[in-house]
């Protein structure tokens, strides 16, 4: 009977062991899994994201037939588009719409205009209009070259703050317009969801902590003269970094049901880091040259300096990042300094000469 009761007390306390090492464990395995949710945390967007009246872009659109598919969404993903090649630029840039001839149909909001890489104020190639008020970002309407201009009577929802991996909201839109004397009717649905998270390599370089955010719209045209209504579908994956105010990369591709036809089209965004701070851009009188350019191994900065003056050279990668600051010297006259960018990626990055009365000249840079 004390056999038995001593073994019960033994199987007892083994038993209270085993508890105990199993909930170590499982304590064990919690700070671990912790400890990795923490690691591969998803970005979250916020109304950082909206365009800046002033703030201005290069668009390189991807030549046709070498856009890439915008691959799988999920977490901690790598989306490789380093074989990307890049077009001539187009120009965005970000006005108050009161600066636009269209500010009586689009008070209070800001205009996105598209020009040609000419950068010839009669370039434009459009404008978009866009509200960002209520914690959202909201497409207003547009007008382009034609004269075109598309009111929405229900306004496009392109993003809502926050925003991180698995949001998602869906939205009515509607328009009513007039092209060449007939009245379009347009409605239709978007959905937006962030779907992935990682890492961009791009032709320029990699692009870290990035949310890729999927918008899918769906839409009916109704035109005058047509015996049906044409019905499109788009699907556009933007991704963003929570620190700048446009994606980094986006690809759209759009299927209209007449042929049927599929167009896909792809643009990357280089931002003129100036943007971001306070020094006065005056390329009027830009002293500032660059030669060769393209180049590959190494390039002649060239600019004056009339009179005794603190000038700083600074190179920037096409996602806004500083590569070179060699440069920072109070000197007079003509300079030349030899950059070598054998060790550059290859891609687009921008030349900024800043001397001490703030004022800013930039060149760009191709590097093959």
């Amino acid at each position: 009977m004390v056999f038995v009761c001593y073994r019960a007390v033994i199987i007892l306390k083994l038993n209270l062991l085993f508890d105990m090492k199993k909930n170590m464990l499982l304590l064990i395995a919690f700070c671990c899994c912790y400890q990795t949710m923490t690691w591969a945390q998803a970005p979250t967007i916020t109304a950082n994201q909206n365009p800046l009246v002033g703030s201005y872009a290069d668009l390189y659109t991807a030549p046709v037939g070498s856009v890439a598919t915008p691959g799988a969404g999920g977490a901690n993903l790598t989306w490789d588009f380093s074989n990307f090649s890049l077009n001539t630029p187009n120009k965005l840039e970000f006005q108050n719409a009161s600066e636009t001839p269209y500010a009586a149909t689009f008070p209070n909001t800001i205009a996105a205009y598209y020009r040609d890489g000419l950068q010839l104020p009669s370039a434009k190639l459009g404008y978009e209009f866009f509200s960002t008020a209520g914690n959202m970002l909201t497409k207003k309407g547009i007008a382009n070259v034609l004269n075109v201009v598309v009111n929405y009577n229900d306004p496009k929802k392109v993003l809502t703050y926050p925003f991180t991996f698995g949001s998602n909201f869906t939205d009515d839109f509607s328009a009513t317009y007039t092209v060449q004397g007939a009245t379009v009717s347009e409605q239709g649905t978007v959905s937006v969801s962030a779907d992935g998270y990682g890492t961009l390599i791009l032709p320029f370089g990699t692009v870290q902590n990035v949310l890729r955010v999927h918008t899918t719209e769906t839409y009916t045209q109704t035109i005058p003269g047509f015996p049906n209504p044409l019905n499109y579908v788009t699907h556009t994956y933007n991704w963003y970094r929570p620190d700048w105010a446009f994606p980094v990369i986006s690809i759209t591709t759009e299927t209209v049901d007449v042929s049927p036809q599929t167009v896909t089209t792809a643009f990357f965004v280089n931002y003129n880091p100036t943007n971001v701070g306070t020094p006065t851009i005056d390329n009027s009188n830009n002293s500032l040259s660059v030669y060769p350019n393209p180049a590959t191994t190494t390039t002649n900065v060239q600019f004056d300096l009339p009179t005794l003056a603190h000038a700083q050279l600074a190179i920037y990668n096409a996602v806004g990042q500083l590569v070179s600051s060699d440069f920072d010297a109070t000197t007079v006259g003509k300079q030349n300094i030899v950059v070598d960018c054998s060790q550059y990626p290859r891609g687009v990055y921008t030349i900024v000469l800043t001397t001490a009365e703030g004022q800013t000249q930039t060149q760009r840079l191709i590097v093959q």
